[in-house]
């Protein structure tokens, strides 16, 4: 068979198919999901153009293990151009090998499933202080910015050791929501700061002065309150065969840990919390299970009590089945490589479609191809109340794995118990899910409130 020219990328053995978007390839909004599905159809692997790259995109769960996983030190991370402007040159996310491992090695320390039960109190607190918040409102208009400054007060106390009074927090929360939506602009223009892109990077740089005051008070030892412990000071002390992070690797990658633990947690609690509300018999599963847990260990949340939360883990997974909270992985194979039955050339951006490979998966579609609709975490545990697999990568896969992940898993149950076990809320009718850059319901809160004490 004759070998398909080096602009498609694809040899033989199968060949597939070029498709032509038209107009809609202009259409950076345009939910990943949908991309996707126009893009693949029911096919495992086709190429189309998306945020003005022309990709070869990977629609098959075994093709994208093999992409991440089994074969993934044969691949290059692959990102639109304006990622490094936005995200920063020094991000390990963007970066390849060798680069890539030595910035992690700085970073896994802190990541531990030891040092992430450190600062469960912490969590728990921050948890606890939105909640009692919420509740004194009552009635909270588009609820889903208030989980995201939850989860950003989260990540900026126990990562980067912050502590803003909540207008600050608030502040830097909005600066960041900037940054995110840039995103979406792939065309690095700044125009004065009138485009998207150009006002991200200007509340990129109001972050990153943030960020550079802490380290320059880390470095110095300051024991004031706005030196306070957090992740950041481990790393940014760190020593590795006698050198440490330079500021623009420091600043970078705490932006890059934002992006990957703050967005995409509160887009999972969103989606998760809503369709709790919507389905009143698996919030009462998930308060049962909180009962259970409180009467084993305590109403302290530990490692032991989060490992004993199969129910809740597995509301979240559902979330995820439902509307997969990281959309797409690009990669990029340093070499001609042969990926089940084609063969890829050396160059051709890959994108793992993982909306795409979440919505066929043939463990929930409902006989028609199509994926169940109905939120029902039970899917997710075992005939011994053990928990099963979740939807395939969510978190990556192979040397590039989310950093993040058990602190991710940790705060988002920690949400959930916390909602679970000491309080009520209902969600107002006409809430809308939105896909880009991050799936997540716009959503109005009513009637927010502790449960009374029996």
């Amino acid at each position: 068979m004759e070998a398909k020219s080096p602009e498609e990328g694809v040899c033989p053995l199968r060949s597939p198919p070029r498709v032509k978007r038209g107009l809609k390839s202009l259409n950076f909004l345009q939910e990943p999901s949908s991309v996707q599905k126009d893009i693949l159809g029911n096919g495992d692997a086709a190429i189309g153009t998306w945020m003005g790259m022309r990709a070869l995109f990977i629609g098959n769960q075994e093709l994208a293990r093999d992409v991440l996983v089994n074969q993934g030190s044969d691949y290059d991370v692959s990102n639109p151009p304006h990622f490094k402007y936005l995200l920063g040159a020094e991000n390990m996310g963007l970066l390849n090998e060798p680069e890539h491992t030595r910035i992690r090695k700085f970073f896994t320390p802190s990541f531990t499933a030891a040092k992430v039960a450190e600062y469960l109190p912490r969590i728990e607190q921050i948890c606890e202080w939105h909640a009692k918040n919420w509740a004194v409102e009552g009635n909270i208009p588009s609820w889903q910015d208030r989980i995201k400054l939850l989860t950003f007060d989260v990540i900026c106390s126990v990562v980067g050791g912050f502590d803003w009074n909540p207008e600050e927090l608030k502040e830097m929360s909005d600066a960041f929501g900037v940054l995110v939506a840039g995103i979406s602009f792939p065309i690095p223009l700044e125009l004065f700061g009138l485009t998207p892109f150009g006002k991200a990077m200007k509340a990129r740089r109001k972050i990153a002065a943030a960020i550079k005051g802490k380290i320059s008070l880390i470095k110095q030892g300051d024991a004031s309150s706005q030196a306070k412990v957090g992740l950041l000071k481990e790393i940014v002390v760190a020593e590795i065969e006698g050198k440490t992070l330079s500021e623009d690797e420091l600043v970078d990658n705490f932006i890059g840990l934002l992006i990957a633990g703050h967005d995409t947690t509160a887009s999972s609690l969103s989606i998760t919390l809503y369709y709790l509300s919507k389905t009143p018999s698996m919030m009462l599963l998930l308060r049962k299970e909180q009962n259970e847990v409180v009467r084993r260990f305590g109403t302290a949340i530990t490692p032991s009590a989060l490992e004993s939360m199969p129910f809740t883990e597995a509301c979240l997974k559902e979330g995820w089945r439902l509307h997969p909270v990281v959309p797409v992985v690009a990669r990029s194979p340093k070499t001609d490589v042969a990926l089940g039955s084609y063969s890829v050339k050396a160059g051709q951006p890959t994108f793992v479609a993982l909306s795409h490979i979440a919505k066929t998966d043939s463990r929930w579609t409902d006989g028609t191809g199509n994926p169940d609709p109905c939120f029902d975490p039970r899917r997710f545990i075992g005939s011994n109340g053990e928990s099963l697999e979740g939807p395939a990568l969510v978190f990556g896969g192979g040397n590039r794995i989310c950093l993040g992940m058990l602190l991710a898993m940790a705060e988002a149950k920690t949400v959930l118990s916390v909602i679970g076990r000491g309080f009520t809320y209902e969600i107002e009718d006409g809430a809308k899910i939105s896909g880009f850059p991050f799936p997540t319901v716009h959503m109005n809160c009513n009637n927010f409130r502790q449960l009374v004490e029996s």
